[in-house]
C-alpha cells in the first residue's frame, strides 16, 4: 500500500488524500448552511456537490419569490428577479384577461394584450395558430382571385376543396376540363378516365370541345393523329447528316434517316467486315 510520510515521522495513505480533498467542497456547503448562512427552506437544492477544481460554493441557493403579475411563486436565479416567466414581464400592469370569440370556430379564449404584439393587426382574433392560418385560405385571404388560376402548362385551376379529385395547389384546386367534363357526362370521373381536347388546344375546356376516354383509347387516337400528321408532311430531318429532305430522299426501312446517309453506312460496314 502507497503511503506518504509527513512530518514527524508520520504515514498516510495516498487515497486516503485524495478522498479528503474531493470532499473538501461538500463539507463546506454543508458547514455553510448549519451556520445559518444559507436559510434550507429558501431553496430547492439546499447543498450541491461540486467538482474539487471549481473552487469555493458560490450562489447554490435559489431563493423564493413572488411574481408581481400573476402572484404564483417562483425560485429566483438572481437577486433582482422580479416575474416568474417573460410573459409576465412584458405584460403591461393592470391588464387583466378577456374572453373573446374565435373568428374561425367561434370558440371563447382568453385574451391577454401585451406591448410585444400591439403592432399585430390580427392578434386576439383567433384561438389558436391553426384557426389563423385556416382563416386565411380561400375567399378570406386578401389574395383571393375569385378561385381561378393557372398553373406552369398553362391549364385552368378552380378552387375546389371539397372535390375528391382535388390534387392541385395543396389539394384545395382541380383542373377546369375535368369539373366541365363532369357536368357534361352527369357524374363524377372514375380514375380509369381521362379527358380529351379535341383541338388539340388545353386551355380551351369548352364542352363541345372535350371528350372523356380511357388512357388506352387516348393513346391510340394521339398514335393516329401524329401518324396522320406525319402523311402531311413534304420534308423530314435526316437523323445522321441532319438536313431536311423530301420524304422520297429518306430510306424506306429507316424513316429518320436519308438513302445517302443509309447508303455510307451499309458501305462502311461493308468495308469493316
Amino acid at each position: 500500500m502507497s503511503a506518504i510520510e509527513l512530518r514527524g515521522g508520520l504515514f498516510v495513505d495516498a487515497r486516503a488524500i485524495a478522498l479528503a480533498i474531493a470532499l473538501a467542497p461538500l463539507c463546506y456547503d454543508m458547514d455553510v448552511a448549519s451556520s445559518g448562512l444559507m436559510n434550507q427552506s429558501e431553496s430547492r437544492f439546499p447543498y450541491r456537490l461540486r467538482h474539487p477544481h471549481q473552487g469555493p460554493s458560490r450562489g447554490t441557493m435559489m431563493p423564493t419569490k413572488q411574481c408581481e403579475r400573476c402572484g404564483l411563486d417562483f425560485h429566483a436565479s438572481k437577486k433582482s428577479a422580479r416575474f416568474c416567466s417573460k410573459r409576465c414581464s412584458n405584460r403591461r400592469p393592470g391588464t387583466a384577461q378577456e374572453i373573446r370569440s374565435c373568428a374561425f370556430c367561434g370558440n371563447d379564449f382568453a385574451f391577454t394584450q401585451y406591448p410585444s404584439t400591439l403592432t399585430r393587426h390580427n392578434r386576439g382574433l383567433f384561438c389558436s395558430l391553426s384557426c389563423s392560418r385556416k382563416y386565411r385560405i380561400g375567399p378570406l385571404n386578401h389574395t383571393w382571385r375569385g378561385g381561378r388560376c393557372n398553373n406552369a402548362d398553362g391549364r385552368t385551376l378552380i378552387y375546389a376543396p371539397d372535390h375528391p379529385d382535388a390534387r392541385q395547389g395543396r389539394g384545395r384546386y382541380i383542373y377546369e376540363y375535368r369539373l366541365v367534363a363532369e357536368q357534361l357526362i352527369g357524374r363524377p370521373l372514375r380514375r380509369d378516365e381521362v379527358v380529351h381536347h379535341i383541338n388539340g388546344i388545353h386551355t380551351d375546356n369548352r364542352p363541345d370541345n372535350l371528350m372523356v376516354m380511357t388512357p388506352s383509347e387516348h393513346k391510340k387516337l394521339h398514335q393516329k393523329q401524329d401518324n396522320a400528321y406525319r402523311e402531311t408532311l413534304t420534308q423530314r430531318l435526316c437523323s445522321d447528316c441532319f438536313q431536311w429532305k423530301d420524304i422520297s430522299d429518306m430510306c424506306a426501312n429507316h424513316r429518320f434517316r436519308c438513302k445517302a446517309c443509309h447508303a455510307q453506312r451499309e458501305r462502311i460496314s461493308r468495308e469493316s467486315h
